[in-house]
């Protein structure tokens, strides 16, 4: 629906990851900084291109929900802050559906929109639920930024992490502090390359993959 609009307001969408995800039938949780109105399409692309035709939620503001009636239809889940009513809700729905399929979720723990350069990212604890609700699953931390480079629209960078395991229940610092890595590794070869960035971006995925096999 809004992939017009979306051309015009995005020079392009460039993907790195996941990296070593495997191919089962877990649920999988996208955990991503959350820097632009943009950030939810940029994860169902990133899920249109790995997703394996799972269905895709995101958790988004209730108020944003009703003011965008077509989220709805797009599998959005609305929350509104402060209200734990609101977020059990959410988890009670996740849960449930996760008994009956694998999904994908995406979810932004923020809890608001920021500079993908502001230190520290301020993850809320309510991402803590969302790995529960997803177990067993993948939570993949995710880092997006977004660069104008030579074109009027910006280019979405969208860079994925090793997936972590919800067995180890990780926490929500464990979360930033992976998130910020990512975010902290892409500005700096953004900085190294400038306006070049989209040209050498196989340069980045050959060291993200790199960076990936070193850990492992």
């Amino acid at each position: 629906m809004l992939a017009p609009y979306r051309r015009l307001c995005l020079h392009r969408i460039l993907v790195a990851g996941p990296l070593g995800l495997p191919e089962d039938e877990r649920a999988v949780l996208l955990c991503a900084n959350h820097t632009s109105w943009w950030d939810g399409f940029l994860l169902r692309e990133v899920h249109r291109r790995q997703g394996a035709g799972r269905p895709l939620y995101t958790v988004m503001l209730a108020s944003q929900r009703r003011r965008f009636p077509w989220f709805r239809w797009m599998g959005a889940l609305g929350l509104e802050p402060g209200r734990p009513a609101s977020l059990r809700r959410v988890f009670r729905f996740l849960y449930q559906e996760r008994r009956r399929r694998p999904y994908w979720l995406a979810f932004f723990p923020q809890g608001r929109i920021r500079p993908s350069f502001a230190r520290p990212l301020d993850f809320r604890p309510g991402v803590r639920l969302m790995v529960r609700a997803i177990h067993p699953g993948w939570v993949i931390p995710t880092a997006i930024h977004l660069e104008p480079l030579r074109h009027p629209a910006p280019t979405a960078f969208v860079v994925m992490g090793a997936p972590i395991d919800t067995a180890r229940d990780p926490s929500p610092e464990a979360l930033e502090a992976a998130t910020t890595l990512l975010l902290d590794r892409l500005q700096e070869w953004l900085s190294r390359v400038g306006e070049h960035a989209a040209e050498k971006w196989e340069e980045f995925l050959a060291e993200h993959t790199a960076q990936y096999q070193i850990r492992t």
